[in-house]
């Protein structure tokens, strides 16, 4: 290998590694934290598809999964540290609603609330009911 060569691939080496340093620097590196789980359940113990769960601080979704035939009645919510440091400081609520309509069964709306300086994970277990038609 030529001179040449080896210096040419040095440099882009280094600008390379030089680079994704600089964006990490430039934007931050994000690190995940647990917020919520639990198990969503139907009136008859049964595992429903089709919901979604969130993470809601004064009532805008923070961070939201979906239950489905795979996760049957278990769901998982993390999101960034400040944004699960902002909830635990400032109380959140973790909400349940229907979004995929009659599919699966049509049920209510249900939600959990946590005060401030919840400690995070928190657990929270629903069951759900039926719409009253």
């Amino acid at each position: 290998m030529k001179p040449g060569d080896i210096l040419r691939k040095a440099a882009i080496g280094i600008l390379s590694a030089g680079s994704t340093i600089l964006i990490a620097a430039c934007y931050g590196v994000y690190d995940y934290r647990q917020v919520a789980e639990g198990n969503i359940v139907n009136s008859d113990g049964e595992p429903v598809s089709g919901l979604k769960v969130c993470v809601e601080n004064d009532g805008a979704p923070v961070a939201c999964t979906y239950t489905d035939d795979y996760s049957k009645e278990a769901y998982y919510i993390e999101d960034t540290d400040s944004s699960a440091d902002y909830c635990s400081e400032n109380g959140f609520s973790v909400c349940v609603r229907d979004v995929d309509g009659a599919e699966n069964g049509l049920y209510q709306d249900e939600c959990q609330e946590f005060p401030p300086g919840t400690e995070l994970p928190v657990t929270a277990d629903f069951t759900i009911y039926p719409v009253e038609e």
